[in-house]
């Protein structure tokens, strides 16, 4: 077995991420059945009024991201950060069955919506607080050798939760009706449940956690004050890489169908296929993990901007192979850029304030972009009647990247290996 690999023989680390695969699906779930949540759960509004309570429920659970990074910093950067993984489960199971038992509009009235948003909102916060939290784990759970690819099971897990909710939307389309989107929530809150269950015994029940839950925000005060130039650095450069995910993962499909006509059967394909691409970039970035280095992000940046208006302008075509091919491409290459920024937001903090300085980074960047860019896409289409603005947006930030690149010293790509934890 490839070293980078022994990690996968820790049975409590795939507990945890099992647990990170099922909230994000859970949370993702939501997102996809966006449009037929909404049409069963507000009461009869206009064509309007239904996008922007999507919109609002849809921005809240990104904005919320950040929040859950705050509120559990001063746990998240104590001996007590594993009860977040139990807190974590219980509430995204409890939540996700709640949504599932909502009353239609029809015999609830307006409280259907109001609790939506309450608990997406709380959702976010979880999910903002939990993912740090993975990664942590997943780094401290590592030995040298396998660093790179341990802190990467984090980002996997959600991609994989992503996926499987992809995988199940599908299948209820064509098996059964869309407005069956409670039967999935039902499941997956019974998985998270079990794994509640599990994990319980493995993060509370030991006699090191019976301590003070510490309160305050000293931690994020703390990693404010003394790093704040290593969390705009990261967070400029996390930009690139999370608003490439947040286009080609959850704008395009609907981009292809309104703007080019593509069919369900493609649009779910080339889904399914960027996902699978990310992921495996991420795995392949492994082995080649020492040449990820500064000069290498510099110059096959610009490399990757020539490329996207190119993506972007074979889309006119309509060779759907040619489309799925270069899409593909584009998202190995973003899990293949992204590979090293787990190891790269841990080694930029000193250890009492890791889970400051990764949650606002991480929850910041990917929370953000992920909640907006789809409306802000939205928006600069409709302004300037352009279909290159979901490549121009990414190229955007890009230079965005770019310019924080130079302002990173070499060993921030390195220092991962020279940690003695």
């Amino acid at each position: 077995m490839h070293p980078q690999f022994s990690v996968l023989l820790n049975k409590r680390l795939l507990l945890v991420l099992s647990g990170i695969v099922c909230e994000y699906f859970l949370f993702t779930t939501f997102i996809l059945f966006s449009k037929t949540i909404s049409a069963d759960l507000l009461p009869k509004v206009s064509v309007l009024g239904h996008q922007l309570f999507t919109i609002s429920v849809l921005c809240l659970a990104g904005l919320s991201r950040p929040l859950g990074g705050i509120l559990f910093s001063s746990i998240g950067d104590s001996p007590l950060r594993y009860r977040i993984f139990n807190f974590s489960s219980l509430v995204m199971a409890i939540s996700s069955m709640i949504i599932a038992c909502l009353p239609n509009a029809i015999y609830f009235g307006f409280w259907a919506p109001i609790l939506l948003l309450f608990i997406r909102m709380c959702q976010g916060i979880v999910i903002g607080a939990v993912i740090p939290e993975a990664i942590l784990y997943c780094y401290e759970q590592s030995d040298p050798h396998s660093r790179l690819f341990a802190t990467n099971l984090a980002n996997m897990a959600t991609g994989c939760g992503f996926l499987l909710a992809m995988l199940s939307a599908d299948f209820m389309y064509i098996f059964l009706d869309e407005h069956n989107w409670r039967y999935i929530m039902f499941a997956v809150s019974a998985i998270c449940l079990l794994l509640f269950i599990f994990t319980k015994s493995y993060f509370i029940n030991s006699k090191r956690q019976r301590q003070a839950i510490p309160s305050g925000f000293h931690s994020i005060r703390d990693v404010i004050n003394g790093h704040k130039w290593e969390i705009i650095r990261l967070f400029c450069f996390a930009t690139f890489l999370t608003s490439g995910a947040a286009v080609f993962f959850y704008i395009m499909p609907d981009f292809l169908t309104q703007y080019f006509h593509y069919t369900w059967t493609e649009t779910r394909i080339f889904g399914i296929s960027v996902v699978i691409s990310y992921l495996l970039g991420m795995v392949i970035a492994v082995f080649f993990h020492e040449y990820i280095n500064k000069n290498f992000y510099i110059s096959s940046g610009f490399i990757f901007k020539a490329l996207l208006v190119f993506v972007f302008h074979s889309y006119i075509t309509h060779d759907f192979f040619e489309v799925l091919l270069l899409s593909d491409f584009c998202c190995f290459m973003f899990g293949f850029f992204v590979a090293k920024l787990p190891v790269m937001m841990i080694t930029s903090f000193p250890t009492h304030l890791r889970y400051a300085g990764v949650s606002l980074v991480y929850n910041t960047s990917f929370g953000i972009m992920f909640g907006f860019s789809q409306y802000i896409i939205g928006f600069l289409i409709q302004k300037t009647h352009s279909l290159y603005m979901p490549s121009m947006y990414i190229i955007f930030f890009s230079y965005v990247s770019l310019i924080s690149l130079w302002f990173m010293t070499k060993d921030t790509f390195t220092r991962y290996n020279n940690h003695q934890e």
